[in-house]
């Protein structure tokens, strides 16, 4: 721990302050602040006494330093640092270590103390578990909060976040700091792990406005209602936080009452997943909370283009329209227009009640596409085809069709029968239908570390309304599976692709980089 607080004939804090910085910080008008020595009286109740730095020193090495009445014994840091390193080797934690029922019994008391202050209506200075000393005797110091905590965060944010704020919370408000302070003591215990553990008290202060940490029913057998009560005295962001007694009530003199005999979520897998779980909730809404001004004001601005490029479509007489195509080529506009999202086209394939459910994926990718063309240097959405031949799997998402076939057929995912409608109307009784049957591979890209893959079945039935087809009824059958993305372009970049029943056919490919080549510019 290095020289921060020593016990024995003196209580001396140092304070990583020369004595011309401890001027300058004002330190001198707090030396009376007040620490408080609590001694367990008969019948388990404690009495308080005010406790105060009585002195200051400057050591050999110019370091100012605070003295007071001495006591024999070991910070609450001290102890539970002891339990971390008896425990750094154990992921889940079945049963409690001798290292952990010693520090338990002592930290037990600490606890204890904190609620009989609270019943007498005594405020505790909190300034960490490092500014709580155990002594041998069995009385406990809490030194005085604001000269501990200003020496420490004189030395380093990393030694402040370590020492102090790991083990409280000083953004909330005063009644609820004991209780979060003693959850995070009893959670250590038990675990053997701390539930916070960042490098500053600033990203200490997010974690705890995200609930970042593991809950502990995934890293020690605690049943289900014990586990929410102490993760609930651990979370940010919640109007009420269980009390010191009810804590007590639970976590109560043997420790090793709460572990259960069997649990259904302290298992590895189960925990890894949750936590993986947990990071990508937080790593999402940490990426909008940081960026929330650019994609609203990006929202927008797409929102108000593709406004403005639908009212001018709609009134355009250009308008793409299925009339004139034969049933085959309209269900080969839908899927080539699902795989390049283009919005206008897939409408014109599909009914209103058939469509709805689609039209409103690829509309959301659409303005997915746009936003991420605007911070990727105007690469956005890609197909499957596309991807691929770019191989820049960091800088892109991906989402498109591969393998597609029609009635068995091998088919087009870049058909463009807009552009070669017949000029004649075909000549077909209104109300006719015909079946098709398509098969492919849907691929796309949500999370930075696997490729989604999903194969699809679809039974698709088109009606002749009026002078065109269109998709009326429209059924789907899926069965989805995932690869890792660095593998996979690890194994494209060795041409071992062929495992990869999705990878796209050689036309596809061919498509793709056609449309990956600059366009001539039209004067």
């Amino acid at each position: 721990m290095g020289k921060i607080i020593e016990t024995g004939d003196r209580i001396i804090l140092h304070t990583a302050m020369s004595d011309r910085e401890f001027a300058k910080a004002n330190m001198m008008q707090h030396m009376k602040a007040e620490g408080f020595i609590a001694k367990e009286a008969e019948g388990g109740s404690f009495e308080f006494s005010a406790w105060f730095f009585e002195d200051t020193a400057a050591n050999e090495d110019g370091e100012f330093e605070l003295l007071g009445e001495g006591l024999e014994g070991v910070t609450a840091y001290q102890i539970l640092k002891e339990v971390e390193e008896a425990c750094k080797d154990t992921e889940i934690c079945t049963k409690p270590n001798q290292t952990q029922l010693d520090a338990w019994s002592k930290i037990f008391r600490i606890i204890k103390a904190m609620r009989e202050a609270e019943k007498q209506k005594l405020t505790l200075p909190n300034c960490g578990a490092v500014g709580i000393i155990y002594a041998d005797d069995g009385r406990i110091l809490f030194l005085p909060e604001l000269l501990v905590t200003r020496s420490i965060a004189m030395r380093s944010q990393s030694e402040a976040a370590e020492y102090t704020e790991c083990w409280r919370q000083s953004i909330l408000p005063i009644e609820q700091m004991p209780s979060f302070s003693a959850a995070a003591m009893i959670y250590t215990i038990i675990t053997g792990h701390r539930p916070y553990n960042s490098d500053s008290p600033e990203q200490l202060a997010d974690d705890f406005l995200d609930s970042y940490f593991v809950p502990a029913e995934y890293l020690c057998p605690l049943s289900k209602d014990n586990a929410e009560i102490l993760d609930t005295a651990l979370k940010g962001k919640i109007k009420f936080r269980p009390t010191l007694k009810r804590l007590l009530g639970i976590f109560g003199e043997d420790i090793s009452g709460v572990y259960q005999a069997e649990s259904k979520t302290a298992q590895k897998e189960i925990k890894d997943k949750a936590y993986s779980k947990i990071s990508k909730r937080i790593g999402r809404s940490r990426f909008f909370r940081k960026h929330f001004a650019q994609i609203a004001a990006i929202f927008i601005a797409v929102i108000l283009v593709t406004a403005g490029i639908l009212s001018i479509v709609n009134t355009e007489m250009s308008r793409p329209t299925t009339k004139g195509q034969t049933a085959f080529q309209v269900v080969e506009s839908f899927y080539s227009s699902l795989n390049h999202l283009e919005t206008v086209r897939l409408e014109e394939c599909i009914s209103k009640a058939a469509g709805k459910e689609i039209k409103g994926i690829v509309t959301n990718l659409y303005v997915t596409s746009k936003m991420q063309s605007a911070y990727n240097s105007g690469q956005g959405i890609m197909t499957p085809a596309q991807w691929i031949i770019k191989a820049n799997p960091e800088r892109t998402s991906v989402y498109g069709i591969t393998r597609l076939k029609i009635n068995g057929i091998e088919s087009n995912t870049s058909a463009d029968w807009f552009q070669n409608v017949q000029a004649l109307p075909l000549n077909i009784e209104n109300g006719t239908n015909e079946h098709f049957d398509a098969e492919y591979y849907l691929v796309y890209t949500d999370n930075p570390e696997t490729i989604t893959i999903v194969a699809y079945k679809d039974s698709l039935e088109l009606t002749f309304i009026k002078d065109r087809w269109l998709i009326t009824k429209f059924e789907r059958n899926e069965t989805p599976s995932e690869c890792d993305k660095a593998q996979f372009f690890k194994d494209l970049s060795e041409n071992k692709t062929g495992s990869y029943a999705w990878f796209p056919t050689e036309k596809e490919l061919e498509a793709g980089k056609a449309e990956l080549a600059p366009q001539p510019v039209l004067f």
